[in-house]
């Protein structure tokens, strides 16, 4: 009798041994009723294509657990470029229960090279009440001659938790910022001869928030993306810089930015019309060549060239996708077809 009831402990202990290490039902100090102290295994999947630049200043990634409710569970550092499997371990949740698993990159980033600084607020402890966000200098101006750090932002949503131990989380990771450069072509010639002569590129924004849905929460304050004192090139009448901006997105409540360039004297050289956002203007530049709709989160660098004085009359074409043209009624059109903007 006294083997059998030692095998059968050996059994016990086998299989016991087999499950993620932690407690069941709150057996332990600090285990929530019915809940789990396990290993869980994480993966971020970031989206191809991306510039090797881009991904080297993934600095730092903190991984936000909220339950079904969307009240915080807990936060995890992650390694920000291992696409490797990373394995959290005593993670407390609740077997055959429902979680979001939202990651950030590059919160208060210790580096002074960038002199903007992402943070979050979690006062809330909800996922729709914490904030992800650019805290603004008291100019309001982000100078595009400064280092700009790109940020992440990825999700996994009602993922379902057990305690299988091969479960991993996969968390899809997509870029946020995105890289403007503008190009003006057509300046007049006697305006860039003079030495003296620079010009201001500019993109107005409001402030934007997000939710740890990754959802805007915009204000009323102004925001400036701004390059001044920009040197024209003589040789071809040209002027060129570049700008990098938050999160672009056509939804309704997002912001509408808008892009100006203007020279030393304050003379408009481009400025859309009222209403006609920068956002507007890429998506009817990408309808010249694409039946679908623009889907933002898989285009970070935009090439804008303006050419006032082309063949066909002023343009303005993004990634060579198709030149649109001022209407001289407040509109953009194509050459041929008017679009919707």
């Amino acid at each position: 009798m006294r083997y059998i009831k030692y095998g059968i402990f050996l059994f016990m202990f086998a299989v016991s041994a087999l499950l993620p290490t932690g407690c069941i039902n709150g057996e332990l100090d600090g285990c929530l009723p019915g809940s789990f102290i396990a290993n869980v295994n994480i993966q971020l999947v970031y989206e191809s294509g991306l510039d090797e630049s881009v991904l080297d200043n993934r600095k730092n990634a903190t991984l936000f657990i909220f339950d079904s409710t969307g009240t915080l569970v807990n936060s995890y550092p992650l390694d920000p470029k291992s696409e490797a499997v990373q394995i959290l371990t005593n993670v407390n949740l609740k077997p055959n229960s429902t979680y979001n698993f939202v990651v950030w990159h590059n919160i208060d980033v210790e580096d002074a090279t960038y002199p903007y600084k992402y943070t979050v607020d979690l006062d809330a402890n909800t996922q729709d009440g914490n904030r992800f966000y650019l805290p603004l200098p008291d100019s309001a101006i982000i100078d595009a001659t400064l280092p700009f750090l790109p940020y992440f932002y990825g999700e996994n949503m009602t993922f379902e938790f057990t305690v299988d131990s091969l479960m991993v989380v996969e968390v899809p990771v997509y870029q946020q910022t995105n890289e403007i450069n503008v190009t003006i072509l057509g300046l007049d010639s006697e305006a860039v001869a003079d030495a003296t002569m620079w010009y201001k590129f500019e993109i107005h924004d409001k402030r934007a928030k997000y939710s740890f849905r990754n959802e805007f929460v915009v204000d009323s304050t102004d925001v400036f993306y701004r390059q001044e004192d920009v040197q024209p090139v003589v040789s071809d009448s040209s002027v060129s810089a570049t700008l990098h901006i938050l999160k672009l997105s056509a939804a309704p409540e997002a912001p509408k930015p808008d892009l100006t360039v203007t020279d030393m004297t304050g003379l408009t050289i481009f400025g859309a019309p009222d209403n006609t956002s920068l956002v507007s203007l890429i998506q009817a530049s990408f309808r010249q060549s694409h039946t679908d709709s623009l889907n933002f989160d898989l285009y970070h660098k935009f090439d804008i060239v303006i050419d006032l004085k082309g063949a066909r009359g002023a343009s303005f074409d993004v990634n060579d996708w198709g030149k649109i043209k001022p209407d001289g009624a407040g509109n953009f059109v194509d050459f041929d077809v008017e679009l919707d903007l």
